[in-house]
């Protein structure tokens, strides 16, 4: 029952009571209309509360951040007199959106809400409440909502520049020889010139009267290791809405180097720490739409320590050319394990997710790992 409603109630009793004492005609017209229309109103409610169904859907189940995306209502109600309106409000993280319309009786009611996909995650529009009113708003009951769509928006890339590996103090002429298993002889060839005496064999060679040398199998490339911190982002004064914008600056970033990389058919690992942990293994482009859902299903929550994750993967740079890191913080902690990662060979290079990158406490870390050849590159939101 509404406000307007309690506002009629008196008013049907004054006619009715006026009526009987007075004995006038106006007054029983009064009366009887406004029974009616209380009647029909009441009849009308009944009917929407027990054939009422609200669903609610997308026009797309996964989009790019940044794109918009068509919120669809559908009110279905078999009531036999013309009802009023039909308003439900849902809520997808901290935005509260609302759609309104008119509802006509054996009919299917639709209205479409664009909202613009803003934030990297998987985002879940939950109907808060769903309400329809008869036609003179008297009366006023709660839909049953059929579903809660779940929106995955995943993250924009930008263009990085490509991360250099790391395989020998030789110089490039040493990269062929660098990445052959020395213990796993495969076949032999003729000698061609700037092949090493020591690979000659030399009863082959002997036999044929020709320089032959061996050949050995060749492993797997080398593979781009990329350690983001998925632990809740870290900084002074943050509100909800510049966590948000973080956390999207950190999956974009990962996105943008695993990109770049599986574009030459380059391996590239992803270990994820926390929340949905997981590892991201591929070297061909059309994976890329995994590691894109993977990390919109990240949760950013965590409270775990991205120094020891760092160092949990030390033991794990045998076939790694280069590590990306990717981070809000910046710590001595981190630092070290950084440097630890550098030191056993790879090459490194360390994205610094900040709204303030140049505050001054900052430098001295900076410094730490420049001194240890660490690449160091600023990511600002904008």
């Amino acid at each position: 029952m509404t406000r307007r409603a309690s506002l009629l109630l008196p008013f049907l009793a004054l006619s009715f009571v006026l009526g009987r004492s007075t004995g006038s005609v106006i007054y029983d017209f009064v009366f009887i209309l406004l029974a009616l229309i209380t009647l029909f109103s009441l009849l009308t409610a009944l009917q929407l509360l027990f054939s009422g169904r609200v669903r609610v859907s997308l026009s797309e189940r996964r989009v790019k951040r940044g794109d918009s995306v068509n919120i669809v209502v559908t009110v279905r109600q078999w009531a036999l007199f013309p009802a009023g309106t039909c308003r439900v409000r849902f809520l997808c993280g901290d935005v509260t959106e609302e759609a309104s319309m008119r509802l006509h009786p054996f009919q299917e009611d639709r209205i479409a809400i664009t909202v613009c996909a803003a934030h990297v995650g998987t985002w879940r529009y939950t109907a808060k409440e769903a309400v329809a009113e008869d036609l003179f708003g008297l009366f006023r009951v709660r839909l049953k909502v059929k579903e809660h769509p779940e929106l995955m928006v995943l993250p924009k890339p930008f263009d990085v520049e490509k991360p250099e590996f790391i395989f020998s103090d030789e110089g490039q002429t040493a990269l062929p020889r660098g990445q052959e298993d020395l213990t796993s002889p495969e076949a032999v060839r003729l000698f061609r010139e700037g092949d090493p005496m020591k690979r000659v064999h030399w009863k082959i060679s002997a036999r044929k009267r020709e320089m032959y040398v061996r050949t050995y199998e060749t492993p797997a490339p080398p593979d781009t290791l990329i350690l983001l911190d998925t632990a809740s982002p870290d900084a002074e004064g943050l509100n909800n809405d510049d966590t948000l914008v973080l956390r999207d600056v950190l999956c974009e970033t990962c996105d943008a180097v695993a990109n770049m990389q599986l574009k030459d058919a380059s391996p590239v690992r992803i270990p994820f720490y926390g929340g949905n942990a997981g590892t991201f293994r591929a070297d061909l482009p059309d994976q890329a739409l995994v590691l894109e859902e993977m990390l919109a299903r990240q949760m950013f929550t965590g409270q775990e320590k991205f120094e020891l994750a760092l160092s949990m993967e030390l033991n794990h740079l045998a076939t790694t050319g280069a590590v990306i890191v990717i981070s809000t913080r910046l710590t001595p902690e981190i630092v070290d394990a950084v440097n630890s990662i550098r030191k056993m060979g790879p090459s490194v290079r360390y994205y610094f997710v900040s709204f303030k990158p140049d505050e001054g406490k900052l430098r001295p870390l900076v410094s730490g790992l420049q001194r240890h050849l660490v690449e160091v590159c600023y990511v600002t939101p904008a």
